[in-house]
């Protein structure tokens, strides 16, 4: 073989090495750039996200944590019956009736959400007695009336034998991830915010505590 072919045949061998290393190093490349840029999106929308999130925190700050509060007396994360069992001796008391027989029953557990039946019994004017049943699904924490059985007298006056149920839910444990975008109510979950906000929440006493008088025997 003429050295002027061998020459050739390693030029184009070489040449052929060279186009096949520099097409693979090109796809690696092209890869490489792919994600890159793919990460750079994910990131931005991340970005976008948490921006959109602070701008709506900023926004409602003044007051979330009002309606955080009103919202938890409406659905509260333990057992309501003492809270509904006050708020209904309350009313009964604004109303000037007269209650009897009042006691809670067990705990009913559902699936995300437990509920507890209060049954009593109201005894006053008939006028009185339904506006005091009216009022009854405008307190907090949520509350349902379950049955109700009123007997009158010849007299205005009327007894009602009244069964409520009154509900509490545990916190969520899982939150969903901070980068996932907020997403607007729905006008039907709109709504139900605006009912629960108008709830009449309950009164709690706050105690607060006194200074040491000195006196070692309290009793004394």
């Amino acid at each position: 073989m003429p050295p002027a072919f061998k020459k050739f045949i390693y030029l184009a061998l070489s040449l052929s090495c060279l186009l096949f290393v520099g097409v693979i190093t090109l796809k690696i490349g092209w890869a490489k750039i792919a994600k890159k840029r793919e990460e750079i999106a994910s990131l931005q929308k991340t970005v976008k996200a948490l921006e959109q999130k602070e701008m709506i925190l900023g926004e409602v700050a003044g007051g979330v944590v009002k309606q955080a509060g009103l919202l938890n007396n409406a659905l509260p994360a333990k057992n309501s019956a003492l809270v509904t069992i006050s708020q209904v001796k309350k009313l009964a008391n604004e109303e000037f009736l007269v209650m009897d027989s009042l006691k809670a029953g067990a705990e009913i557990k559902k699936s995300s959400y437990s509920q507890v039946n209060i049954s009593f019994d109201i005894e006053g004017e008939i006028l009185v007695v339904l506006n005091f049943l009216k009022k009854l699904q405008n307190i907090a924490p949520l509350t349902n009336l379950d049955k109700v059985k009123i007997s009158q007298s010849i007299t205005s006056l009327a007894k009602a034998s009244v069964t409520i149920k009154t509900y509490w839910a545990a916190y969520p444990v899982k939150l969903p991830p901070i980068t996932e975008p907020l997403k607007d109510f729905t006008a039907e979950e709109k709504e139900t915010i605006v009912k629960i906000l108008s709830l009449n929440p309950p009164e709690f006493v706050e105690l607060i505590p006194q200074e040491n008088s000195g006196r070692q025997n309290p009793f004394e």
